[in-house]
């Protein structure tokens, strides 16, 4: 479900998806894959994804007790 978010607010939002996509080629390039320290070169991907999850979590947080 998140994905799908994602995808939508990266294509509303073309200008988000282009420094994300910008970020991402900066830090890993085209020749490898990312590692877990990369996150840490990647404030604006990082932060896209932290308040996308906000925005719409996947988990539902109102249920009731």
């Amino acid at each position: 479900m998140t994905v799908d978010w994602m995808l939508l607010v990266c294509a509303t939002y073309p200008e988000v998806q282009k420094k994300i996509h910008s970020e991402i080629d900066e830090v890993l390039g085209q020749e490898r894959f990312p590692t877990r320290n990369d996150h840490l070169s990647m404030p604006f991907t990082e932060a896209a994804i932290s308040e996308l999850m906000r925005w719409k979590t996947s988990v539902p947080l109102n249920i009731m007790r």
